[in-house]
């Protein structure tokens, strides 16, 4: 099975590269795509012997066109060869299916997405487009407010071995928003907190960073930070998410518990001292620039004393 999905993955590839000859040379297109361009009234008449498949040139021919129409945002000719690649065609009817799917989405018709997407995933359980037609197939559920399908086919995703890391990254945070509709918030929110910390800078990163504020705004006492350690774990996130001013709010908040404030006072503990001195270096070393040039600023001894003002 592994030699025949490795098989179609190759000659896809191959006949979209050759693809590019139409991009390059206009003219060696074929006269039967010329001709259909003077053709409104039926401009899929000059295709007509093609469109029979019953030539394995012929067929290579159909998907390939298919393929050619996508790229040119032809819709209704990408849907008319894919359609007719995927009845005479099978050895790459997965291909024509995610493309229908696809098709379909883009015209507003779920319905038609989701039977191609959901007759792949069940035709084709290897393909290459297995995770992305699972994702699909889950956003289009998440969008109707189905958590239950939703949250099916994300885990589905998730666990694709042919899907690469942003369409499982992806498919986390379809699966967290489907936790949050079932109410699994605490799920939901530890899920946002993973992808914070796997793909930080990602669109899908950000996204769920926005979702975890509005989830300590909304509940803080379920979710907001408790103690020095969530802090240090919060500057951390943020830092790897480029987010220097609230990593910094958060490093002076982190420091003023009195632990960290008994460092500071006369008489204070050497156990006070000591976890006054990891604190600060602890937030030194996750707030990276930020508590670097403050102590560029107010000097080695003055990083503490500005901390907990």
């Amino acid at each position: 099975m592994r030699d025949g999905r490795r098989t179609r993955v190759v000659l896809g590839v191959v006949l979209l590269s050759s693809l590019s000859c139409y991009q390059r040379e206009p003219q060696a297109l074929s006269l039967s795509v010329q001709s259909a361009a003077i053709t409104p009234a039926d401009p899929w008449a000059a295709y007509r012997s093609l469109l029979v498949g019953d030539t394995l040139e012929k067929q290579r021919e159909i998907f390939r066109l298919g393929y050619h129409f996508l790229q040119e945002k032809n819709r209704d000719g990408a849907q008319v060869f894919f359609t007719r690649a995927l009845e005479v065609y099978p050895l790459l009817a997965d291909y024509s299916l995610y493309y229908l799917g696809l098709l379909s989405r883009e015209a507003g018709q779920s319905a038609e997405a989701r039977a191609s997407f959901l007759r792949l995933l069940a035709d084709h359980p290897e393909s290459i487009w297995a995770g992305r037609a699972a994702l699909e197939v889950a956003t289009l559920a998440l969008a109707e407010g189905n958590w239950a399908e939703a949250a099916q086919y994300a885990e589905q995703a998730r666990a694709s071995r042919v899907a690469l890391g942003p369409v499982r990254h992806e498919a986390a945070l379809v699966l967290a928003q489907a936790r949050e509709g079932q109410g699994d918030v605490a799920e939901a929110y530890s899920l946002y907190q993973e992808l914070r910390r796997t793909t930080p800078r990602s669109a899908v990163g950000k996204t769920a960073k926005a979702r975890v504020e509005q989830l300590r705004a909304l509940e803080p006492a379920r979710f907001a930070l408790k103690d020095d350690q969530e802090y240090l774990d919060e500057v951390r996130l943020l830092a790897q998410q480029g987010d220097g001013g609230k990593a910094e709010e958060h490093d002076q908040v982190s420091c003023k518990s009195p632990a960290a404030r008994g460092a500071h006072r006369p008489g204070g503990s050497l156990q006070r001292a000591g976890a006054g001195r990891r604190c600060h270096n602890s937030l030194e070393r996750s707030g990276g620039p930020v508590l670097r040039q403050r102590r560029g600023t107010h000097g080695a001894a003055g990083v503490g004393h500005a901390l907990v003002e």
